[in-house]
Order: C-alpha cells, then structure tokens, then sequence
C-alpha cells in the first residue's frame, strides 16, 4: 500500500496521521497531567483520560492472578502488589479529581456509578470457589470451569478431592466423546480446576459456592470462616435445597452479599438453578448471581425464602407419601415406581429418585420443612427414617431402597 500524507517529524516516511502511532502518542501526550497547565481539558477529555486510568486495574488483576494460577507467584506477594497498585491508582485520582476537574467529582462518583462498578466486577466472576467435593461440588466446580472461570474445589478431605478429581475428568470425558465438548475445551477445563483443602487459597474468589452436608449448623460455621478469608467484594453463595438463606447469612458481616443458588443433581445435565434471597441479599448480588446461572447455560426460577424453596417443598412430599405407602404395604417398591413412571410420565419413581438424590439428604430436608412449616404433613415417614439409621442412604453406598450391588436392582427392606 502506498503512503500518503506529509512526512512526520518523527518518521523517516511519509505517514498518514490517523494510523502513525508517532501522533497517536502525542494526541495522547494532550490528555496527560503534564499538559493540563497549558490546555483546558473537554469533558471527554477528562472522561478519557480517567478511563485509561480505571483500565489499568481490571488488566493488572488478570495478569496477577494468572500469575498465581501458574504458580509464579506466592499469595502473599500477589497481596501487597495488588494493595500498592490500588492505592497508587486511588491517589492518581484524586489528586487529579481535585487539582484539574473538581466539578466532575461528584458527578462521577456518585452512589449509583459506584454500585454499577461493584456489579460489574461481580458479574465478571474470573475466579470461583466450590466448598464441598462431592457429587453437587464436583458438577458445581465443572460447570464453572466449563463456562471458563478459574476454579478452586475445596474439602478437608484429601480422597474426596481425589474422587473428585477423578469424577469431573471422567465426565468431561464423556461430554467429550459424545461431541458435547470440543477436546480443546475439554482440556482446557480441566486445566483451569485447582484442588485444595486450605482455606486461603479461596482469598482472591469472586464467589464462593457452598455445597457440604444439609446442616444449619454446619453450614453456619463454614460461612464465618469463608467471610474472614474472602475478599470483601465476593458473593457466598449456597447450594442448600432447603435451609434459610437469612440465618446462614448471620454468621457473616456481609449479609447483603449472601444468596442461594440450588442446583439440580446431577448439575453438569440439570438445567434448572433455584436462586434464592435472604433478607438483605442485595440487587446487585442478585443479578450477578442470575447473569452467572445464565452462563452456566441454566434456567433460573426464583424463590422466596421459605422452608424448602420451590423443588423441594413440592418433591420431598410426594417422596415422603411414597416412603408411607411401601411403609403401610399398599404395594412394593417396584409397583410404587412403576406407576409413578408410567402413570404421570416420571422419568425415575419417586423411591428409585430418592436412593439418588440420598435418603439422609431426604430426610434432613423433611425436618428442615417440618420444623419451618410446622406441618404434620412434613414429618418424616418412620420408614424412611429406619432406612437412614441402618445406613442404607441410596445408590452412593450401594443400598438404599434398592440394593445397587445386585444385578439387576432388587429390593432392600428391611
């Protein structure tokens, strides 16, 4: 291509001014604090120029935390290079907002520009944590990765990790096969999972997904240790099916950050999340938590918080009912599933979904209902209750209703 304009001072050639970076940097040169003494700035200028100055932050974070993904980089170095850049860039501000543009303060941070920039740096949810390895854990922390966030899976237990670990490779595997997933996808997902029992490394999560055992109690207590680590713009999400998003949310100094998110089991195929708000869930939590849902390529439905959300409060009473017909002997186990598949088109009977949802996580739903609804409809048949006791909690320890290690599936009663 030929060139055209006059000859540049600074090139050997002649340039076309639009496109020489020569002028480009002395057009910038115009915008620098150095200039302001000599030109009165626009106030697109003005914009400008505090835009390449917030860019400097969502570009830098990124870099770091690539950084410490790889291993390049310790924790605790990332830490105070991140609190030096932020203080730098705050004092870079405004000292410029009050020497050259005092009238342009107030109007650019206001309480609403300030809460938009907070929603926008917790839609984006670079980097997510997973609190539980199991089976809801595990699918939670593959979905993440998938939709090509970093991801932390945390459990105290090592072999749950390892199990874990095991679990999601496999089922990218298959995602793979069937030609759900590229295979550079697939690879790049596993890629992006890290596996941890230290708390710690969940300090530079935007949220943090808690998905252990259906305990008020135990829940709790996770959640104030989460809220001492985490970084204070991150969301604690739960993936509790029934429990108070209110009352977990007590136990942290940022209520107004703590949502339910329910997913379906198992997650990676179930296109439903339930997204629940407590008391004082704030908008802005809300939406970033829905836009995430979306990206995981779910279909959210939203509950107030009552006792057992949508799903359950519907489902665990009729899986309570079938535990009392097998429990009073108005037919077997098989009959029961049978014409609940065939009767209503139900792609599991209610027992055989029970031994795979878990009979303890059964159970505990139904005191969590019993107990928040007051209902005598909500208690527990005494059935289902025996089973638990007896261990038999479904398909993940092989027996429940029906006993997984015979061939094919037969009954278990007791």
């Amino acid at each position: 291509m030929e060139e055209t304009g006059d000859k540049c001072d600074n090139c050997d050639h002649a340039c076309n001014k639009e496109n020489c970076k020569h002028h480009f940097e002395e057009e910038e040169r115009d915008f620098t604090i150095d200039g302001m003494e000599e030109a009165e700035l626009t106030q697109g200028q003005q914009d400008r120029l505090l835009e390449h100055s917030l860019d400097v932050l969502p570009s830098t974070h990124s870099h770091l935390l690539k950084f410490f993904m790889e291993g390049l980089l310790p924790q605790e170095a990332i830490s105070w290079m991140l609190l030096l850049i932020y203080i730098y860039i705050y004092i870079y501000i405004y000292v410029w907002l009050n020497l050259y543009a005092p009238e342009r303060k107030s109007q650019l941070f206001t309480e609403s520009t300030i809460q938009s920039v907070v929603s926008d740096c917790m839609a984006e949810f670079k980097v997510i944590g997973v609190v539980g390895a199991g089976q809801m854990g595990s699918g939670i922390a593959q979905l993440a990765a998938v939709a090509g966030s970093d991801v932390w899976l945390l459990d105290k237990d090592a072999e749950a990790l390892q199990g874990a670990k095991a679990s999601i490779s496999n089922s990218v595997q298959r995602f793979v096969s069937k030609g759900q997933l590229s295979k550079e996808v697939g690879i790049e997902t596993l890629a992006r999972l890290k596996y941890t029992s230290n708390l710690v490394d969940l300090q530079f999560a935007d949220i943090v997904i808690e998905a252990i055992v259906e305990s008020e109690d135990v829940k709790k207590k996770q959640f104030a240790e989460l809220d001492k680590i985490v970084k204070r713009s991150a969301i604690l999400a739960s993936n509790t099916s029934s429990i108070s998003i209110t009352r977990l949310a007590t136990a942290t100094k940022r209520p107004h950050q703590v949502i339910g998110m329910h997913f379906m089991n198992p997650p990676p195929i179930m296109k439903l999340v339930e997204i629940i708000r407590g008391a004082d869930t704030s908008d802005e939590t809300f939406n970033a938590t829905k836009s995430l849902a979306e990206r995981f390529g779910k279909t959210v439905v939203c509950s107030k918080d009552y006792s057992g959300f949508i799903v359950n409060r519907i489902l665990m009473p009729m899986i309570n009912e079938a535990f009392h017909v097998l429990y009073t002997g108005v037919a077997t186990e098989e009959d029961i599933d049978a014409g609940m598949k065939l009767g209503t088109n139900q792609p599991m009977g209610p027992l055989e979904l029970a031994d795979f949802i878990g009979l303890d996580v059964c159970l505990s739903v139904l005191k969590v209902l019993h107990a928040g609804l007051g209902d005598s409809k909500y208690a527990p048949c005494p059935l289902l209750v025996q089973y638990v006791d007896a261990g038999r909690v479904g398909r993940k320890r092989g027996i429940g209703v029906y006993n997984y290690h015979k061939s094919p599936k037969q009954s278990s009663r007791l």
